[in-house]
């Protein structure tokens, strides 16, 4: 975004720093041309500036205090959070059925928390070798 358009009075004409279509732009003199370019260049350059500059910088006081005390706030939560979850015990055997299409699929298969890879890939494996 460029920001806020600018004008300028040129021969009792106001002329702004935006695009003009073909046919409108030729009815301009060319000192109202001359000055609608100028105006567009001003506008990019400070562009240009504001971008390059620090948005931080730009906030008051009062607005980085009211930021570091909400990002202390979550911070804090995601510390009790997680000392919350350290002290609870998971369970340590989570059950999977097991899906087969041979006379043992009664049967129920399980595995330990976090191994659930090492479980599906002896599953495929089994089912690759009853083929």
């Amino acid at each position: 975004m460029l920001g806020p358009m600018i004008h300028e009075i040129v021969d009792g004409k106001l002329v702004e720093s935006r695009h003009y279509p073909k046919n409108e732009f030729a009815t301009l003199s060319p000192k109202q041309r001359g000055t609608v370019i100028r105006l567009n260049r001003e506008r990019k350059s400070k562009a240009r500036r504001n971008k390059s500059s620090n948005n931080v910088s730009a906030m008051s006081t009062h607005d980085r205090d009211h930021l570091t005390d909400d990002m202390i706030t979550v911070g804090n939560a995601i510390v009790a959070a997680m000392t919350k979850a350290q002290g609870e015990k998971p369970d340590d055997v989570t059950e999977i059925t097991a899906d087969t299409n041979n006379e043992n699929s009664n049967k129920r298969s399980s595995a330990s928390s976090g191994s659930v890879g090492d479980f599906f890939a002896a599953a495929r494996k089994r089912g690759q070798s009853n083929m």
